[in-house]
């Protein structure tokens, strides 16, 4: 799926559902598995790389995210123009 566009990824907390997603404890913080919801929600992020920014929301009395997903713009690579790497060429 190729998107052109912004899309929003809403998160709402749902306790005691069994399709629910969670937040697991890392070193110093939390983390989500982010790949595999894109995935179940048919945005392909192996292809294609994806810049977000995170917004709080209200829904239903609990605080809920919103992902704002967009494509990631990448600029032309410049080729490199300093100095040779790598074993010289050996002199006959």
């Amino acid at each position: 799926m190729s998107l052109g566009f912004d899309i929003s990824l809403h998160l709402v907390p749902a306790s005691g559902s069994g399709e629910s997603f969670s937040f697991e404890k890392a070193a110093k913080s939390y983390t989500l598995s982010l790949p595999f919801i894109l995935t179940k929600s048919g945005v392909d992020s192996s292809k294609t790389k994806y810049d977000f920014t995170i917004h709080l929301f209200e829904h239903e009395g609990t605080t809920a995210f919103e992902l704002r997903l967009a494509p990631q713009v990448t600029g032309e690579k410049v080729p490199y123009t300093g100095k040779p790497r790598g074993r010289k060429p050996r002199q006959s």
